[in-house]
């Protein structure tokens, strides 16, 4: 008898996110006197983002979405950006999962602000985001990344989050695809044939005797 296989593949794994939220440094904010300045002019915003919900069916699988917007508002008064300007910069991006996960994640970034002219062409402030794995399930996972961002004046630039899908978990459903129905084999039928002669035979030799 001839068998049959059929490849079952992991069910696709669902994503929600409901909420985005940037929290940054005690280096940021508006000095109240640009001649003492300590505080950068950075304006953090997730006006952008919406909810998000989207699955995953295979491995590497990406997708890319609006996180909000960053500001860099410094005037270009006092020589611009000042070496008090420079510290406390760092970022933090939140990303509320209501599945697969059911927790709130968090990115982080460094700020960097380069001491001179707001003006000039010189790169004046960046951020450098590190992505963030995130476990789920038994052995499921994925990334968070958030894309890095350079100004070289004043103005506004889309931050951009991305996921990425690296593993399904050990005790995801499965996904089964439809069974053909097993067909017989020619020896098989050539038997059954044999079968339905001689039982045919038989009944024509009981009606002779």
């Amino acid at each position: 008898m001839l068998a049959f296989s059929s490849a079952a593949s992991a069910a696709p794994i669902s994503f929600n996110i409901t909420a985005a939220q940037f929290v940054p440094g005690a280096g940021y904010g508006v000095d109240s006197d640009e001649g003492s300045p300590d505080l950068l002019d950075v304006r953090f915003s997730t006006s952008l983002f919406i909810a998000q919900n989207f699955t995953f069916n295979a491995v590497n699988q990406t997708v890319s979405f609006s996180f909000g917007t960053i500001d860099l508002e410094e005037p270009d008064a006092h020589s611009g950006i000042a070496a008090g300007e420079s510290d406390g910069l760092g970022i933090s991006a939140k990303l509320t999962f209501t599945a697969p996960t059911g927790v709130t994640q968090t990115v982080t970034a460094t700020g960097v602000a380069t001491a001179g002219s707001v003006g000039d062409l010189a790169v004046d402030y960046v951020t450098n985001w590190s992505p963030v794995t995130v476990m789920f399930g038994n052995g499921g996972s994925f990334q968070i990344s958030l894309n890095d961002l350079a100004f070289d004046d004043r103005g506004t630039q889309t931050q951009t989050a991305t996921v990425r899908f690296l593993s399904f978990p050990d005790d995801s459903p499965v996904a089964l695809p439809e069974s053909p129905t097993p067909v017989p084999e020619p020896g098989s039928l050539l038997l059954s044939g044999s079968g339905l002669v001689g039982a045919g035979v038989r009944r024509w030799r009981k009606r002779r005797v």
